[in-house]
């Protein structure tokens, strides 16, 4: 998978497609099969950036489980954000945001239940 464009100055809102992510993990998570794979948006901060990202719903819990983490498509950092590879999936990657040039911290996702 390509890394997304890299635009100066322009950057996806990341808590708004987390909270989108989130509803979709909601409405999915008790239908799909422990091994089936729904699409995701991609979490990058890549304002061109509206790839799926296919994850199981424990692969989107795992991803985050910290409120700074975020599930991107593999090589989706940009050189522009403060952001740390926590896990290398073949098919994802997680990502923690931080530092003063990453967008604000998204808000936690309860745990499942």
């Amino acid at each position: 998978m390509p890394r997304p464009p890299e635009i100066p100055g322009k950057r996806k809102n990341v808590i708004v497609w987390r909270d989108h992510n989130r509803r979709r993990w909601l409405f999915e998570k008790n239908t799909l099969s422990a091994d089936e794979r729904a699409p995701f948006v991609c979490e990058c901060t890549s304002a061109h950036c509206l790839a799926p990202v296919r994850l199981t719903m424990r692969d989107y819990e795992s991803a985050h489980t910290s409120p700074t983490w975020i599930a991107v498509l593999p090589e989706h950092v940009l050189s522009e954000d403060s952001a740390e590879v926590i896990v290398r999936h073949p098919e994802y990657w997680v990502v923690e945001l931080g530092g003063r040039r990453s967008p604000a911290p998204p808000a936690a996702v309860p745990a499942a239940g």
